[in-house]
């Protein structure tokens, strides 16, 4: 207190204790985090660097506090198929600092999967499938029919189900609404749903 004024001084810089993605991930921007704790937060900024570009965003969201977790969605598209570098940087109006940088890769198109079985027809109770997919991915279906519906993995790491090798998938008497999703690393994902009848 100097001539009956007040003065706050924030001598505690804020901390950082975790960043994702992780160094050298597949990332589609999805996954922006952080966790921090600073009792005086003035803006929250993601720096993106690489080589189609420069970006700052502003983690609009983040709030103060001790051991505060933040996360956003952030535009990465210009960096589509290539690596690039990203920092975190917290202000409390006094103290700036950033975190360290980290490198990973950028995939935000989505794979194409192709069913080329079943069709709308109607099967004996042991049903063919037949995938055509563009790039790695795990693959799972989820029968809106069954008596228990829920996700079910067919494969992981995957760039083909079926067509190399016959695959057939046991289904019980009736009709069915099948949808079959594919799963990049990086979250991406392409779906196709097909109805068909057992008997």
């Amino acid at each position: 207190k100097i001539d009956g004024r007040k003065f706050f001084v924030d001598s505690k810089e804020p901390k950082i204790s975790r960043i994702l993605p992780r160094r050298n991930s597949i990332t589609n921007g999805s996954e922006f985090y952080l966790k921090y704790s600073e009792e005086n937060l003035k803006s929250v900024m993601i720096f993106l660097n690489g080589i189609n570009g420069s970006n700052n965003v502003n983690f609009s969201s983040c709030s103060s506090g001790k051991n505060i977790e933040c996360s956003q969605n952030v535009n990465i598209g210009m960096f589509d198929g290539s690596f690039f570098d990203f920092y975190f940087q917290i202000d409390d109006g006094r103290n700036t600092i950033n975190s360290s940088s980290t490198r990973v890769y950028t995939d935000t198109t989505s794979p194409t999967l192709n069913v080329n079985a079943p069709l709308n027809q109607t099967y004996s109770t042991r049903v063919p499938f037949n995938f055509s997919i563009s790039e790695e991915v795990e693959i799972s279906y989820y029968d809106e029919f069954d008596f228990n519906p829920r996700w079910k993995k067919l494969c992981s790491h995957c760039s083909e189900y079926g067509e190399i090798k016959e695959k057939l998938k046991r289904f019980n008497i009736g009709h069915h609404a099948v949808t079959i999703m594919a799963v990049d690393k990086a979250g991406n994902s392409d779906s196709e749903r097909i109805e068909f009848e057992t008997a």
